[in-house]
């Protein structure tokens, strides 16, 4: 758990009674990785990524 989360008393309430953790990938990332994953997020947010841009729905 981040410092930002654990000095959080609600933040930190939630996480710790989760039942499922997100694994630490840091160790299983490939050069590159982090960058496209960034990418792929950053245009999920883009207009360009909206359900009805023929770009997204052509196959």
């Amino acid at each position: 758990m981040s410092r930002r989360f654990h000095d959080q008393p609600l933040a930190r309430f939630f996480l710790e009674r989760a039942r499922l953790r997100m694994p630490a990938y840091e160790r299983h990332l490939r050069e590159g990785d982090l960058e496209a994953m960034w990418a792929y997020v950053q245009w999920l947010r883009s207009p360009d990524a909206s359900p009805d841009s023929a770009a997204v729905t052509s196959f």
